[in-house]
């Protein structure tokens, strides 16, 4: 099993500690398990029929408490996947339980993932190890072990996510995507943690092999290039006159994003709050399956329609100086969930050394998420005379901030530094690679919202499913753009059009 890309970890403490670790062919290694449990002894298991035994555990656990399949129902679904009657169900504690993801667009499992996990269970170098956080195994210590990264069980909630989770518009669900080009899979999980990762079940890990996928991860949907902020740095040139996008445009594309498999679609502007129809919107994304995320520079629609929270997965609030802190410190106060989808994002240039250090203090205090967005000259910026920000490092290490984002400008100016700070893990392609860029009001795709040199139009396109075909050949131009970029460059990271890393 090979994860050559991870966008956030999961936080579990299991009573139970169930690993997997790759073995030499030849190495002299035998079954070991005394009871009719996977659970808290001791145990070793080597022989395929006693590996799919445990594989059987994990599904037959998940597939009745994450899907409410009942006992028969669930048997049937193992026999089917060994065209026989299997009876040999052990029992698995619950701490070292998966949860199988969803076939995308569907609620029922992913049976072709189920599929490949078997195979990769069977494979002669797979040895799954059992226990408890007390037991050493000594013959293994030198051995790098594996976890599943699918477990749920042990998350503890705060309280402040309470209101996150009771009301939850969109579908809370983990979704696997199979990837045809490069032959592994995505998976993303909305629910309890934002998490989207690569896994590999059938090559050994190579460093060297890229893994793209056959169309977007994450959309950049523009729908309004209305702001009255009118901000002198604006890469956009967002301002009053500025138009919204036609709803049923903006309703075609999301159409359109369901058929490709996206995940998540990113609402942007201008302000994408002040379009008329932007709940509306909201509904359309959440209906289509995917996440609706977006960036704004004002918070009032939360006093006008606090039900907007409840669509969104998460929320980039802009923070250029100690006055937004302030009206976001009355938004805590009102809303004390607000948190638990917020992340602070800083337009650099545009903030002083003292500003900047007062932000991530400020953020730091109440435990929010930090995205240090890079500047960009376009649009009202080209005339915009940036303030020096190579200072940023040092303030961020300086505060012990472990853990923050940053965007793919960001991330080309400080690439040696970031690349020093974090783990490969976190690393991947570049922009136009995993995500798209499209503008709803001059109807337009492009690699990424501050690369549109290559942009291709698409309002002469009628027929939906022709549309389909066009955005799948535009993505796969801007990846091979990518790749030659990727030549270029040692490694980048992941999250479509945001990154983060762990210090």
């Amino acid at each position: 099993m090979h994860i050559p890309n991870i966008r956030f970890g999961f936080a579990t403490n299991s009573s139970s500690t169930h690993s997997i670790i790759v073995i030499k062919p030849d190495e002299n290694i035998r079954d070991k398990i005394e009871e009719d449990y996977f659970g808290w002894e001791e145990f070793v298991l080597r022989s395929p029929s006693l590996k799919l035994d445990y594989l059987n555990s994990l599904i037959n656990l998940s597939l009745k408490s994450d899907y409410n399949f009942s006992e028969s129902f669930t048997q049937s679904i193992i026999n089917s996947l060994y065209n026989s009657n299997i009876t040999n169900i052990l029992d698995i504690d619950h701490n070292s339980s998966i949860s199988i993801p969803k076939e995308y667009g569907y609620n029922n499992p992913s049976i072709e993932l189920i599929k490949d996990l078997m195979k990769f269970v069977l494979r002669e170098d797979i040895v799954i190890l059992g226990g408890n956080d007390n037991i050493e195994f000594e013959k293994f210590t030198d051995r790098k072990r594996f976890k599943f990264p699918l477990n749920f069980s042990n998350l503890k909630i705060d309280n402040n996510y309470i209101h996150y989770y009771k009301h939850l518009k969109y579908n809370p669900s983990i979704y696997a995507r199979y990837e045809t080009k490069y032959d592994y899979w995505t998976l993303f999980s909305s629910y309890p943690i934002p998490v989207k990762f690569q896994l590999d079940l059938k090559h050994y890990p190579d460093l060297n092999k890229i893994y793209l996928p056959d169309t977007p991860e994450l959309v950049d949907l523009k729908i309004t290039d209305y702001c009255d902020k009118e901000c002198n740095f604006c890469y956009q040139g967002s301002s009053k006159k500025g138009k919204h996008a036609e709803e049923n445009t903006i309703y075609n594309i999301l159409w359109v994003l369901k058929e490709l498999k996206v995940f998540e679609v990113a609402l942007g502007g201008g302000e994408p709050t002040t379009h008329p129809h932007f709940k509306k919107i909201l509904k359309n994304v959440v209906n289509y399956g995917m996440v609706p995320n977006f960036t704004t520079s004002r918070l009032d629609w939360m006093y006008e329609d606090p039900e907007i929270f409840d669509y969104v997965g998460g929320i980039g609030y802009t923070c250029t100086s100690n006055l937004d802190t302030k009206i976001l410190d009355k938004i805590l106060k009102d809303f004390n969930y607000f948190n638990t989808k917020l992340t602070i994002q800083i337009p650099m240039g545009c903030v002083t050394r003292n500003e900047f250090e007062y932000i991530v203090k400020y953020a730091k205090d109440r435990y929010l998420n930090i995205l240090l967005l890079g500047f960009k000259k376009d649009g009202r910026a080209h005339k915009f005379n940036p303030i020096d920000y190579h200072w940023w490092c040092d303030i961020i290490e300086k505060n012990k901030i472990y853990y923050f984002g940053v965007d793919t400008s960001m991330l080309y100016e400080y690439l040696p530094i970031l690349e020093l700070k974090s783990d490969s893990v976190f690393f991947s392609s570049p922009e136009g690679s995993r995500s798209m860029y499209i503008d709803a009001i001059e109807q337009f795709i492009a690699p990424a919202s501050y690369n549109i040199k290559n942009k291709y139009y698409m309002n002469e396109i009628k027929c939906p499913m022709k549309m389909v075909d066009f955005y799948i050949e535009k993505f796969n131009e801007f990846q091979n753009d990518a790749l030659i970029k990727y030549k270029e460059t040692l490694f980048l990271p992941l999250l479509g059009n945001n990154y983060e890393f762990v210090l």
